[in-house]
């Protein structure tokens, strides 16, 4: 059921993330880590958490630095932009 979901939210969106289309990593960061807390949650109630639970964490943390530093660089040079101009167009 996971592998189903998981083609699209995070192998095509980390392609697109890849090709340079920055809106995919809303896609792809919020679905690992939403995988990784569910098989946390799953592997702590089943008492069969082990390394890869561990290592599904770190892939998620991860994931999210990696969307910060994507996402935000845009962001802050999009700031500076506006910032800049005056009334009118000029600068």
């Amino acid at each position: 059921m996971i592998a189903v979901a998981d083609i699209p939210l995070f192998v095509l969106a980390s392609a697109l993330v890849a090709c340079g289309i920055r809106w995919a990593v809303w896609i792809v960061v919020p679905w690992t880590a939403l995988v990784a807390a569910g098989m946390a949650v799953y592997a702590t109630a089943t008492t069969l958490a082990g390394w890869g639970a561990l290592l599904m964490a770190l892939a998620a943390m991860g994931s999210i630095a990696a969307g910060i530093v994507i996402v935000w660089p845009s962001s802050r040079r999009m700031d500076r932009q506006r910032a800049v101009r005056l009334p009118h167009g000029r600068r």
